[in-house]
């Protein structure tokens, strides 16, 4: 089973592949210059963009579980309210917070 590092570097992967493909399908012309299609190639290159949107939407899905099940998306469990305030400067006095100065 992939690591919650692992599964954030195959999501950013994923989001910049599917960036590209929207880019692409959002400027077909271009899209089609840059990958040196011209005519019927070109239009089924284009075509076939919907259903390549659509497979790594579903592959981000997927990653979003696993991220999910994993607990990778929660905030560290180890951190408690006083840590945090803590880390901030704040001092808890009888459940009252102030500032230290």
């Amino acid at each position: 089973m992939a690591t919650c590092t692992e599964l954030a570097t195959q999501m950013n992967g994923l989001q910049k592949q599917l960036a590209t493909l929207q880019k692409e399908q959002d400027n077909p012309e271009q899209a089609c210059i840059d990958q040196g299609l011209t005519g019927d190639a070109c239009i089924q290159y284009i075509k076939s963009l919907g259903g390549q949107i659509a497979a790594v939407k579903t592959e981000i899905a997927g990653v979003q579980q696993q991220q999910t099940d994993r607990g990778c998306l929660s905030p560290p469990a180890d951190i408690s309210l006083l840590q945090l305030a803590r880390s901030l400067g704040v001092k808890m006095v009888s459940g009252i917070a102030r500032t230290l100065g």
